[in-house]
């Protein structure tokens, strides 16, 4: 048999090899169940002519099509072993870690020490996070909204707080610490 049968063969009996892996959750996902047939990610894999596919790429070809080449499919649901194509939408790097960034799913966002000590490990400036959950934060939210019904000098109120005037002028026009 040649590699191009074993394909056109794996395609055809895919739907039952997948279907018997997945549970449909009461929140719609379809969930991967199969004991075996999984990557280091917890992801169900399949074997389309003799070479591994993520579960959810195959549903996806089986019943949308094909999908570009260089992309991705990104979950909605934010749950790895689900399929449901009504849950994924095609997607490339950067708009999957800009949806990563958005739902808080990031690992800087879900484990702030763990990124603080990482951070000063490698000698650099943790940055991505505002406000309170930046490392390198000098105020409170509590003391920057102070800040901002104060009427002192900027000098004056930086002198008060242990930070730069810039810092409180920056605060008072929104483009620091804004809500």
């Amino acid at each position: 048999m040649s590699l191009e049968q074993l394909a056109q063969r794996d395609w055809e009996t895919l739907p039952e090899r997948i279907t018997r892996r997945l549970s449909q959750t009461d929140n719609g996902c379809w969930n991967w169940v199969g004991p075996h047939s999984l990557n280091g990610k917890g992801r169900g894999m399949v074997s389309v002519g003799g070479k591994p596919m993520l579960h959810h790429r195959a549903i996806w070809t089986l019943l949308r099509g094909p999908i570009p080449a260089g992309a991705m499919l990104c979950h909605h649901c934010d749950n790895q072993r689900c399929g449901n194509p009504a849950h994924l939408y095609v997607g490339d790097a950067k708009t999957n870690a800009a949806d990563m960034f958005n739902r808080g799913r990031h690992w800087t966002q879900t484990d702030p020490e763990r990124a603080r000590e990482v951070g000063t490990k490698s000698g650099k400036a943790n940055t991505w996070h505002r406000g309170e959950g930046n490392p390198r934060v000098k105020l409170t939210a509590e003391q920057v909204e102070e800040i901002r019904r104060s009427t002192g000098s900027s000098r004056s109120v930086a002198a008060a707080y242990g930070v730069n005037a810039t810092t409180i002028q920056r605060i008072r026009n929104g483009s620091l610490w804004n809500s």
